[in-house]
């Protein structure tokens, strides 16, 4: 099996172009047209992330299922700064790769870079005899092959959290740390976890004892927790955010726990570490999930999913959020521009009922966020959709088109494949990359996913999550 990267003839890209450049549009400049495509042949492929290289080399890690196997393998592609397929990567510019598990059950959740250019993998497998997945880690030289020098000679590692019952672990995010090692977050037995792990691999006892630490949000409310996103401060504390669903008060809500670099919950953070906050506290019909966490300065900005549930739960639609809060886990009322600390902000291209979804978020060197996702645009279909908000959190009207503020979405069709969700936008110079594929997984993708490139008038470049 192996890839074929070419542009389909009949490329349409449907995107309303100003008269004039602005931020936000698709710069014509990067791969063909402004789009570069990878496609693998028998496969469907779903982009989990992307990543940029000091030379400005995208790469972006996939879910990768056989149509013809079932087999779920991982795949990265490379593309050089211009946006062309770099052959120097592997023989052609992809890597298909896999846990080292069960590759029926390998699940794909995040894609990081090292300064020296090396990949690390984060995701799930089923090792061995067991039922259940267990974290999943593996980490790539710069030019594809596996690097021996991580986890004792294989280049993966597996972790088994065996949370007092019989549960897969799912690994979703990850994180560098101050001194150079990686932290993990996902979800097990219901619970927040995180792996700390050293540079090479082996899990760094010093965080909790035994480089593993499970959060629950129990004593606060909730019965069902998934973690979704992780981020590392300068000293190496931890915030890790995730869903908290509270099944009594048939509540889901956003969870935030703050630890220490020991593996200690944060007292200093919202009395004991933990803090479960809605995106709409004024209204009880509303079910939240969280795509991103990131340190603006001192504060802490938490992206997701606010989705609005009607009479006998019927779905009234969603749209993008985010809150903003304090060092001690207090919320920024500052952000947002209407006293709240939050921003709600709907694309809402069928009407109110429109499910815009977020799946990621980015910020840019000048403290401006990026939070991307999907937008629905017909009753049938979605777009990838980017919102791009000032430091305070209101939106940006430098961003987007004319009249509607803020906000760009696209959609890339390549024949009879349309693309349609974008993955948390990663920087190339400055300019924001968005990597675009199925709105989920189980939408038939025909094994073809889109990288572009949008414009963005930085007077300086070094943007990073």
């Amino acid at each position: 099996m192996r890839f074929l990267l070419s542009l389909a003839a009949l490329l349409l890209l449907v995107h309303r172009e100003p008269a004039r450049a602005r931020d936000g549009d698709i710069d014509g400049t990067f791969g063909s047209g402004g789009v570069a495509q990878a496609h693998l042949d028998d496969a469907r492929i779903y982009p989990k992330a992307s990543v940029v290289s000091a030379d400005g080399a995208v790469f972006v890690a996939s879910l990768m299922e056989s149509m013809s196997s079932g087999e779920r393998l991982i795949a990265i592609s490379k593309f050089t700064a211009a946006g062309v397929p770099d052959a120097s990567f592997s023989f052609d510019g992809n890597v298909v790769t896999d846990f080292g598990g069960d590759n029926n059950d390998n699940e794909l959740g995040d894609l990081l870079i090292q300064p020296d250019g090396k990949l690390v993998v984060i995701g799930s497998s089923r090792f061995g005899s067991s039922a259940f997945t267990d974290f999943a880690i593996e980490r790539l030289n710069a030019d594809g092959s596996i690097d021996t020098s991580f986890g004792q000679g294989t280049g993966r590692v597996h972790i088994a959290f065996d949370a007092g019952a019989a549960t897969s672990d799912l690994a979703i995010a990850g994180a560098f740390l101050p001194n150079g090692g990686i932290a993990v977050a996902g979800s097990c037995a219901q619970d927040f976890c995180v792996a700390a792990l050293n540079a090479n691999g082996t899990l760094n006892i010093a965080f909790n004892g035994s480089g593993k630490k499970l959060v629950s949000f129990d004593g606060v409310g909730g019965h069902q927790d998934a973690a979704r996103a992780i981020a590392a401060d300068t000293n190496g504390n931890l915030f890790v955010a995730g869903m908290i669903v509270d099944d009594a008060a048939e509540t889901i809500d956003i969870g935030v726990a703050k630890l220490t670099s020991s593996g200690a919950l944060d007292s200093s953070f919202s009395t004991d570490g933990r803090l479960v906050i809605a995106f709409d506290p004024a209204n009880s019909d509303v079910q939240d999930d969280a795509s991103g966490v990131i340190l603006q300065g001192d504060r802490i900005i938490v992206s997701g999913t606010m989705n609005r549930i009607g009479l006998n739960g019927a779905f009234l639609g969603s749209e993008y959020a985010a809150v903003a809060l304090r060092p001690d886990g207090s919320v920024d009322n500052s952000f947002g521009g209407v006293g709240t600390g939050r921003a709600i902000v709907g694309f809402d291209l069928t009407g109110s009922s429109s499910l815009d979804v977020s799946t990621g978020l980015a910020l840019q060197s000048d403290k401006k966020l990026l939070i991307a996702g999907y937008a629905q645009d017909t009753a049938t279909s979605t777009a990838a959709g980017v919102v791009r908000l000032n430091p305070d959190g209101t939106l940006d009207a430098s961003f987007g088109v004319a009249g509607f503020p803020g906000r760009v979405h696209y959609s890339i069709d390549f024949g009879s494949v349309s693309l349609q969700g974008g993955v948390r936008p990663s920087f190339q110079a400055g300019k924001p990359v968005v990597a675009i594929g199925p709105a989920a997984e189980g939408v038939a993708s025909e094994g073809s996913i889109a990288v572009v490139r949008l414009l963005n008038d930085l007077i300086f470049a070094g943007d990073f999550q």
